[in-house]
């Protein structure tokens, strides 16, 4: 339902997540991207509650977990600005965000799509795609370093609902590399 993702949580080691949802429709795939700047070294246990509701069943409440890591991020004000948005139809773009030269944007996009399409991506590189086997869910990750304010877009041919959550990271000085976001999207389509 509405708020899937924003009604609940994400935690590592006890410690939250901050949340980037893109689920205010209900009759659409709704997506989320979660991060933690600095989280605990060594084993963590990562947990979830998103408005209550199982995950793990078969059938249309399909999750896909996607993880990445990054190091370089300022961890005192890590963002700069931040999306999320359904759209009913690909391509699945952000609004204009705020970015400076030396940033880091990290974008998951998320659609109810056929197996094997692909992502297509603009001011953003994708870097993982993956695919839920028994339904239509599928996402992907995609990076950049923009000079300067950036819309991220991701098209999928076979367009259907889906949408976008990104966020510009700020770099600490050095340039950002690779670190950790945590991405989430789950099929809604009941």
């Amino acid at each position: 339902g509405a708020s899937y993702f924003s009604g609940g949580g994400m935690t590592i080691g006890g410690a939250a997540l901050t949340g980037v949802a893109a689920d205010a429709d209900n009759t659409a795939f709704e997506g989320a991207f979660f991060y933690k700047v600095s989280p605990a070294t060594g084993v963590q246990t990562l947990a979830w509650d998103w408005a209550g509701l199982d995950v793990t069943t078969v059938g249309d409440n399909e999750t896909l977990l996607c993880y990445a890591f990054y190091k370089g991020i300022d961890t005192a004000d890590p963002t700069r600005d931040t999306f999320g948005g359904q759209q009913a139809t690909s391509p699945h773009a952000t609004d204009t965000m705020t970015a400076v030269s030396g940033d880091w944007v990290i974008a998951w996009a998320f659609q109810f799509t056929a197996i094997g399409t692909e992502f297509a991506w603009t001011n953003a590189t994708e870097v993982l795609e993956v695919h839920h086997s028994a339904s239509q869910s599928h996402g992907a990750l995609a990076e950049g370093t923009p000079a300067g304010d950036v819309v991220v877009t991701a098209t999928v041919t076979g367009s259907a609902d889906g949408g976008i959550a990104a966020v510009v990271f700020k770099a600490s000085g050095a340039a950002a590399t690779a670190w950790g976001p945590l991405l989430s999207q789950r099929n809604n389509r009941l």
